[in-house]
């Protein structure tokens, strides 16, 4: 059993979670899709909700294989340097459906289904989902009924009291299983103007916060809520000495122009907010409220803007002496590769990134030598005294599967490939995004 209170080492993976960008993959069936949209959006965290949605049977015996899917999925995110935030909201969610109150349950009814996750091995490894390097943090049920949700009682914790002593039950259970990572517990959604909550009345939030067996405190942002109610609720988390991380905010418009507008908004309420994370609602492919680079880049450049303004970067057009400038449409520049010289690259500098792929649209590029060689070299024109950091993507098969080749950007500018015997030929490379140094 891990312990419940905080550890040095437990402490030192909280803190590296401040300036963390979450991301859903709820409705996003195909992973690589998902991982190439994810990069683009400055997403440093897939965020795995809604495992399971049926029953609690259905959640303890795998019914449908939905663990297999999330596998799948996590082998994308891992192969794109993508890192991992589980919520166990799920479990909670199939309680209330059966109509058992789960603000009423001890540990011992919550382990079972946390162990079916935490407990599975990740992909391709016998190391356990709760133990693996890159899954950085696991959130307690959030988007709590305390005194809301009258309609329905057995969804209601129904004091601040039951709803703590229920994310102690929580914790217990994940702490019995051997997870000694961060905790993330709150979720709270019902936030109000002043951020102090319209749901539970009186000191909740800061109950929650100052809850020693909690690493991380949580909000939603689909209350509107203003400037003041994230510093309000920052103070909060700041006096307990721990991250506040905003897990959730989305805006279901259909209409590029729409939601991009919003999100930008968004960004002027954000900007110099406290807030030590963001999460986006959604990298889906069905929902409205997905955020999709490849069919909404007004979106994608706009909730980028989101991203800034929470890491301290003042957003296009937030007020004061200098108003920053909204950035102009990337120019690429088009260049030759170096192993093959017919193969042509793309590359341009995207807000504090480079960006740099084959021109192609299908990603093709030859690939004539084996081993760790020089595809092709940036031009400096592209780059200036700028460098990129050493980032690596998957380099597939034309079939799309993965012998485990890849490719990289180097910082001295160059793109590398690491191609195992027998792989050469042509090869499918993604557009890839390089953070500089």
């Amino acid at each position: 059993m891990a312990t419940m209170g905080p550890t040095e080492e437990r402490k030192r993976r909280t803190e590296a979670l401040r300036g963390c960008v979450i991301a859903s993959a709820n409705g996003a069936p195909d992973g690589k899709l998902w991982a190439q949209r994810a990069r683009q959006l400055a997403v440093t965290h897939m965020r795995v909700t809604d495992l399971f949605g049926d029953s609690t049977s259905q959640a303890l015996h795998n019914g449908g294989d939905k663990l297999g899917e999330l596998d799948a999925k996590v082998r994308w995110a891992r192969d794109s340097n993508v890192r991992l935030w589980v919520d166990l909201s799920y479990v909670r969610n199939l309680f209330v459906k059966e109509k058992v109150n789960p603000y009423y349950l001890g540990w011992q009814d919550w382990l079972p289904y946390f162990r079916e996750v935490l407990w599975r091995n990740f992909p391709d490894t016998d190391i356990p989902y709760q133990d693996y390097p890159t899954v950085d943090c696991v959130a307690l049920a959030g988007e709590p009924m305390v005194l809301w949700g009258n309609d329905n009682p057995v969804q209601q914790a129904g004091s601040a009291d039951q709803y703590v002593w229920s994310l102690l039950q929580q914790v217990e259970a994940v702490r019995r299983l051997g997870y000694d990572g961060p905790v993330a517990a709150g979720g709270f959604i019902h936030l109000g103007s002043d951020g102090r909550g319209r749901d539970a009345h009186g000191d909740l939030f800061d109950q929650v916060a100052r809850l020693p067996e909690v690493d991380v405190f949580t909000a939603h942002g689909y209350d509107n809520p203003t400037g003041d109610a994230f510093r309000n609720l920052a103070q909060i988390a700041t006096q307990a000495a721990k991250p506040f991380v905003l897990e959730e905010v989305g805006f279901n418009d259909k209409a590029d122009d729409a939601k991009a507008a919003k999100l930008a908004a968004f960004a002027q309420v954000a900007f110099m907010s406290g807030l030590n994370g963001v999460g986006l609602w959604n990298i889906g492919q069905y929902g409205d409220f997905d955020v999709r680079p490849d069919t909404a880049p007004k979106s994608a450049a706009a909730w980028l803007q989101v991203v800034d303004a929470v890491n301290g970067r003042r957003p296009a057009g937030s007020g004061g002496a200098a108003p920053a400038p909204t950035p102009p449409a990337p120019e690429w520049t088009e260049f030759a590769g170096d192993m093959t010289p017919g193969d042509k690259f793309i590359a341009s500098l995207s807000g504090h990134a480079l960006c740099v792929g084959p021109k192609s649209e299908w990603g093709s590029v030859t690939v004539s030598a084996v081993g760790q060689k020089r595809l092709a070299t940036i031009p400096a024109a592209v780059l200036g005294d700028a460098k990129p950091q050493r980032t690596c993507y998957p380099l597939l098969k034309t079939d799309g599967t993965s012998d485990g080749a890849t490719v990289e950007v180097w910082p001295n500018k160059t793109v590398v490939c690491n191609v195992p015997a027998g792989g050469g030929g042509k090869r499918v490379m993604p557009m890839m995004y390089a953070p500089l140094a």
